[in-house]
């Protein structure tokens, strides 16, 4: 089972020059000014990429390159056109030779206008934290990557794509069409906190995907990590929630369920890798078929309210016995078994389930009737009722 602490590990690079440098442009400086400071969401940047292109604050242009609009600033600010970044930020390009190169303003001119295939934006989230943010184009598609707190407790990374979606279908898809396919632009966003403060790893990731003009929510995911599990909540847009716990000894359950929590579908693991599949088959009615560890069906169970039906079967596939269970009108129950020997065994119940009478039906058609009391104990003997 994969650990989520590893998504990080080839992104955290917070310790070079270039911090060295952010660190002592804040020394120089009075307290950053952490408060009274907002600005528009990169999902919001991003969807305006797609419904206004001309007028968003980074357009992709020729030879896979990007042309980024930054401006810095000190207050907040709702321009879509420009990416706001707070004062002292360092914003540099990246050069042909692979290397990052800083970009300067001029004069009183706040905003930065530059072209390449990657920036890098140095700069320190609202509670001080060293925070960098890296922009990029994968194939068609943008890539905004941002990390904050790197060996804190506080440590964050996220990951934002604007997916173009499938704008040709011969083009191989890269690691971030994957993420989320669509026929349309879609903007998924990946996100990995530390929820246990002792530890320094990833165990909590959070993905959302919206359709990226109209910000609609399509759906949204949630791995939480502990030491022997890891449980990912999905929630899709038509109301229904997808629950998957992965074990650490390689036992995975899913679960379906609907928008008032009933349980749709189910696909539960037993300690001996054995599977109960249980699926809903309409508002009162359930299908559960139960298979063994070498995945073969061993029994097959419909149930209503008043019913159900069970078949068993053997390890060719050929059913051993089939079983019907009846509520009747005043809370007792009649099962009734067909053996593949040719016996009909029926036993009645009680309401509160304890044993009224056997009824066999042999073979050649005899009927023995035994009675039991509440204790479940025999009152005689297996007596002729035919």
């Amino acid at each position: 089972m994969k650990k989520l602490s590893k998504l990080h590990i080839t992104s955290s690079i917070f310790i070079s020059a270039n911090f060295i440098a952010l660190i002592s442009l804040n020394k120089t400086a009075n307290t950053a000014p952490t408060g009274g400071y907002s600005k528009v969401s990169t999902l919001q940047l991003l969807s305006e990429v797609v419904r206004n292109p001309m007028g968003a604050f980074i357009q992709k242009i020729s030879n896979g390159k990007l042309k980024g609009h930054f401006i810095h600033s000190g207050v907040s600010t709702t321009t879509y056109n420009n990416f706001s970044v707070r004062p002292r930020s360092i914003i540099q390009e990246k050069t042909h030779d692979n290397k990052f190169k800083y970009l300067s303003t001029e004069g009183a001119n706040r905003i930065i206008v530059a072209e390449s295939s990657a920036f890098k934006i140095l700069t320190y989230s609202k509670n001080s934290l060293i925070k960098e943010i890296n922009m990029v184009r994968e194939g068609e598609n943008i890539v905004i990557t941002s990390e904050k707190g790197a060996r804190t407790p506080q440590h964050v990374l996220k990951k934002t794509i604007l997916n173009f979606g499938n704008l040709d279908d011969n083009t191989p898809s890269t690691s971030s069409q994957a993420s989320a396919p669509s026929s349309k632009p879609t903007i998924t966003i990946t996100r990995h906190s530390i929820s246990n403060r002792q530890s320094s790893n990833f165990d909590t990731e959070k993905t959302y995907v919206y359709e990226a003009s109209s910000l609609k929510l399509i759906s949204q995911v949630t791995k939480i990590k502990s030491h022997d599990k890891i449980e990912s909540t999905t929630q899709h847009e038509d109301g229904t929630t997808s629950k998957i716990v992965e074990h650490i000894d390689g036992r995975k359950n899913s679960f379906v369920y609907n928008h008032m929590g009933e349980t749709l579908f189910s696909n539960v693991t037993e300690p001996d890798r054995s599977n109960v599949v249980t699926t809903r088959l309409n508002e009162n009615t359930y299908s559960k078929l139960r298979y063994n560890s070498n995945k073969k069906l061993v029994e097959e169970k419909i149930i209503t309210p008043t019913s159900s039906e069970t078949k068993i079967f053997n390890e060719q596939g050929e059913i051993t016995s089939t079983s019907r269970i009846n509520v009747l009108a005043n809370g007792e129950t009649v099962e009734t078994t067909t053996h593949e020997n040719g016996y009909i065994v029926t036993n009645e119940k009680r309401q509160d389930g304890s044993l009224l009478s056997i009824i066999t039906r042999t073979p050649s058609g005899e009927l023995l009737k035994q009675d039991f009391n509440e204790r479940n104990l025999p009152l005689n003997s297996p007596y002729k009722i035919n």
